[in-house]
């Protein structure tokens, strides 16, 4: 029996079990014996590996985090790239699921010709060249609830508050979080900040006796930014904290310094949204499609709402920016709060 191996890498989100469960079923129905390899990358190059049966993983697909486990290890850095493909020397295929940098690694082992299907996961939602990835819709359900919980004591006690979230380079989250909630600003990557624009929009809620609610993106770009660490093998920063500093800088333009709340990785965890489930479901299922088909190389893409496939090599090297037009639909909104 033909054997497929799958691994996920990168930030877990709640949807990727879902994944794990469609693929290995599927896989199955098309004949292959299915291998995960635990830890991501890591696990790939040290040969740790679990048998994954349908009958033992039947309905981890609501369970939050990764039943394999993942890792930030690059394998290309590391010059591990020949090991993994002796690892997989008599595999028929792999199934990746991860964001970015987890893909560009897909990317490269495909270049060998062996059959290796992305799946885009990744709570930032910025992989290029699909609709959605999986666990985005989760985290930003994580994100209104989270808000929820912070408004009354946000109005008790008259205080404005930044709350900040995740997406790295991206706005994704802060965009929709803030029009999910009951946010009245976002600060985005995407955009300039304007400390002065920000000033004039908390002086004018306060002129409705409105506290402040603002989502900030971690990634959002201030003039006076420290420079942040190097933090993982991929070369990605930690860009968590910036809300600290924007505190700071209110607080010297003559404005009450706010609260500040960092969401940091609650934004990971729960029970994934039926929506991200189901995604997920679909997606893992196109995988092994593709699998069967020995179409790799490719990554599985969502586009209006229908699955498709596009070239790894398409995908690497880009992000998948929050359009001008969704912006402005979110300020639109916030607007009129």
């Amino acid at each position: 029996m033909p054997k497929v191996g799958l691994l996920t890498g990168g930030g877990d989100s709640s949807a990727i079990n879902a994944a794990i469960e469609a693929a290995t079923i599927a896989l199955e129905q098309y004949g292959f014996q299915v291998t995960g390899f635990k830890n991501g990358w890591d696990g790939l190059v040290h040969n740790q590996s679990i048998p994954l049966k349908s009958e033992e993983i039947a309905n981890i697909r609501q369970l939050p985090g990764t039943y394999l486990g993942t890792s930030r290890f690059n394998p290309i850095r590391q010059g591990k790239i020949e090991e993994i493909l002796n690892n997989l020397s008599d595999f028929a295929g792999l199934v990746v699921i991860g964001g970015d940098d987890t893909l560009s690694v897909a990317a490269e082992l495909a270049k060998s010709g062996l059959p290796v299907v992305g799946i885009p996961q990744t709570i930032d939602n910025d992989v290029w060249g699909t609709e959605r990835c999986l666990g985005f819709e989760t985290a930003v359900t994580r994100i209104v609830e989270a808000i929820a919980e912070l408004v009354s004591t946000n109005v008790s006690h008259q205080k404005d508050m930044l709350v900040e979230v995740m997406g790295r380079d991206s706005g994704w989250l802060a965009v929709y979080g803030a029009m999910l909630s009951g946010a009245h600003e976002f600060l985005i990557p995407e955009e300039p900040f304007s400390l002065e624009n920000l000033k004039e929009r908390i002086e004018q809620l306060r002129t409705k006796n409105q506290p402040a609610m603002i989502i900030v993106a971690e990634g959002v770009d201030l003039p006076n930014r420290k420079p942040a660490e190097i933090q993982d093998s991929f070369g990605n920063q930690a860009f968590a904290g910036v809300s600290f500093q924007l505190a700071e800088e209110l607080a010297e333009a003559g404005l009450s310094k706010p609260r500040t709340v960092v969401l940091s990785y609650l934004q990971r965890g729960g029970k994934p949204a039926v929506s991200d489930e189901l995604l997920a479901l679909r997606m893992g299922r196109k995988a092994a499609e593709l699998i069967h088909r020995s179409q790799g190389g490719v990554m599985v893409a969502l586009k209006q709402n229908q699955l498709t496939s596009i070239p790894l090599a398409d995908v690497i090297g880009r992000r998948q920016r929050v359009p001008q037009e969704i912006i402005d639909f979110a300020r639109g909104l916030l607007v009129m709060r």
